[in-house]
């Protein structure tokens, strides 16, 4: 409800936050309820669900999660696996990076700034932005320089699967320094 009731999309090139916020907030609650902690685990649904995503992903027919429509009549082309799912895998993935209480402080902050209002995408990011900014350098899991807007685009405005690549760096006795994903 928070989503659409309480701040809505400018435009249908965002609604899909509206659906995959309610996709993904519904399989967080269930797998969060005690009541229901003797049920199988939502997140195995949840992955059927991102892999029909990734699936539909993969045909020519794919389209960004956030995609450019021209005009109401072409609102029916987006309303899929991709809006649903990997948009839903998306919201899974700021709320891994950013975590649980900075997640919750994003969403506080976009609701109250945007209550009652029309807001695109970058002011969702934002909020993102912002939460993650104020953690404590040692709670960044993405470091210091993490900018959300960018690997948002990498998700949101592009089709097909998202690639990583290990990055190892090593010490001069072949010690392992670091690893990160590019």
């Amino acid at each position: 409800m928070w989503f659409g009731n309480l701040v809505t999309m400018k435009w249908w090139n965002d609604l899909w936050l509206n659906e995959s916020f309610a996709t993904y907030m519904s399989y967080l609650v269930m797998a969060e309820v005690p009541e229901l902690k003797y049920f199988p685990s939502p997140w195995g649904e949840f992955n059927d669900r991102k892999y029909a995503g990734i699936y539909k992903d993969q045909f020519s027919t794919t389209h960004p999660v956030s995609s450019e429509v021209k005009d109401t009549l072409a609102v029916d082309q987006i309303f899929d696996a991709i809006s649903y799912s990997k948009g839903a895998s998306f919201l899974k993935q700021i709320h891994y990076v950013i975590g649980h209480d900075s997640l919750k402080a994003a969403l506080h902050i976009y609701f109250r700034k945007h209550q009652y209002k029309n807001t695109e995408l970058t002011d969702f990011i934002e909020s993102m932005q912002t939460a993650y900014d104020v953690k404590d350098k040692s709670e960044k899991s993405m470091g210091e320089d993490f900018d959300f807007t960018k690997w948002c685009d990498s998700w949101l405005l592009t089709s097909g699967s998202n690639q990583l690549y290990p990055v190892a760096q090593y010490e001069d006795n072949d010690t392992l320094k670091s690893l990160s994903v590019k």
